[in-house]
């Protein structure tokens, strides 16, 4: 059993006890704490505790408050404000999921997405599940909203991604130009992988096939300088 401080506050005891009595049931601590919160009359006093909350579960303080809002308009509240762990993700599954936080802001990417990106090139299930959901909303002629996404996703890490796309600022001047970045560092990725993989099997592979294999290499090399100038250019352009 928990031992609690009760020299506390009001308010520190009820929050340490909901704690306490709910570890490892992070949605469930949000709710009631959002409860104990919503009664408290001053906004000063509210942002101490979307402080000590923050500290608490080792994530910003606006994750804490987008949360906090979405529960008092009577929203699903995502739990998204929690971080599983500190899994660290490559470049290429980072671009996933700013792309599909890309579309969720702003749906009129989506029909470009479709083209650019299969969902079989998702290799971050995350992303993967959100880009899934997207594509179905699309085919159903449905609205594509960050909101109408927690339908898919109330909680879990998919909500916990999800929460991000409302405490980052994706207020672009050009979504299209943030949407074109994403999609050519993602491609260029994948190329210098493809690379990186000939060059291991010309190094290992049976002398019959290394011509075919230098071949490839050169065609994907050619491309990726191709695909880099671009990009170069494009970044140049901007300074």
């Amino acid at each position: 059993m928990a031992i609690i401080d009760r020299a506390l506050q009001p308010v520190d005891f009820r929050i340490e006890r909901i704690i306490a009595e709910n570890r490892g049931k992070q949605v469930d601590i949000l709710k009631q704490v959002f409860t104990v919160l919503r009664d408290i009359p001053s906004e000063v006093q509210r942002q101490h505790y979307f402080k000590k909350l923050a500290t608490i579960f080792q994530v910003t303080e606006q994750a804490i408050r987008t949360d906090y809002e979405r529960f008092t308009k009577g929203q699903k509240t995502s739990g998204g404000a929690i971080v599983t762990g500190n899994t660290t993700l490559d470049f290429y599954a980072k671009s996933q999921r700013e792309l599909v936080l890309l579309l969720c802001n702003y749906p009129e990417l989506v029909e470009h997405a479709l083209v650019d990106c299969s969902l079989s090139q998702f290799t971050d299930t995350v992303a993967k599940n959100i880009y899934q959901a997207i594509i179905d909303l699309y085919e159903k002629n449905e609205p594509i909203t960050l909101d109408k996404m927690f339908d898919f996703f109330p909680e879990g890490q998919e909500a916990q991604l999800l929460t991000q796309g409302f405490s980052k600022q994706f207020a672009f001047e050009d979504p299209k130009v943030a949407y074109s970045e994403i999609i050519l560092n993602m491609r260029l990725y994948t190329i210098d992988k493809k690379i990186n993989e000939f060059a291991e099997k010309i190094k290992k592979d049976k002398q019959d096939n290394i011509q075919y294999y230098i071949t490839e290499l050169e065609v994907l090399r050619r491309e990726r300088e191709k695909l880099a100038s671009y990009i170069y250019n494009k970044g140049s352009a901007k300074i």
